[in-house]
């Protein structure tokens, strides 16, 4: 509700709103993130998305399989069960495509389609969060050692 009063005032104020509200199941708040979306550059996104996350750390028990691998970015990039964050999302995906997951590398591609018709400028800022998001997910690769914690999965 406090979403929908703010979406004309404060778009940012009323994403951050239907971010919180999307991420608990509340009724209209993802599609009122997506149309907010289209009136926000993607600095903004991103930053509103960054504000709610957690302090960054990678949970390790994500990591213990593929299906949860693939669960988190699918919820990252939809914002159901858990705050849309297409930079957490595509960290994510990362991980689970460099498993071979082909659901993983689909996400990246849901999310490349997304990227695809934005403005240069959504689009170079995009570039920079994939890019921390590839250290992000190369680290935790490295980190948890994921072809150990995930022979045979694939």
């Amino acid at each position: 509700a406090l979403s929908e009063a703010l979406e004309l005032r404060a778009p940012e104020a009323a994403y951050g709103w239907a971010l919180r509200a999307g991420a608990s199941g509340g009724k209209g708040a993802l599609a009122r993130a997506d149309r907010l979306e289209r009136l926000m550059p993607m600095e903004a996104i991103l930053r509103n998305q960054q504000n709610l996350l957690p302090d960054g750390q990678i949970p390790s028990v994500t990591l213990n399989s593929i299906a949860s691998i693939r669960a988190q970015a699918r919820a990252r990039l939809t914002g159901r069960g858990e705050t849309r964050a297409y930079a957490r999302a595509a960290m994510w995906a990362m991980i689970g495509a460099a498993a071979g997951d082909p659901e993983c590398a689909a996400i990246l591609d849901e999310i490349d389609e997304k990227i695809r018709f934005t403005t240069p400028e959504d689009q170079a800022v995009w570039a920079s969060a994939e890019e921390n998001a590839s250290a992000l997910a190369t680290e935790a690769w490295l980190q948890f050692d994921m072809p150990k914690r995930l022979k045979g999965e694939n």
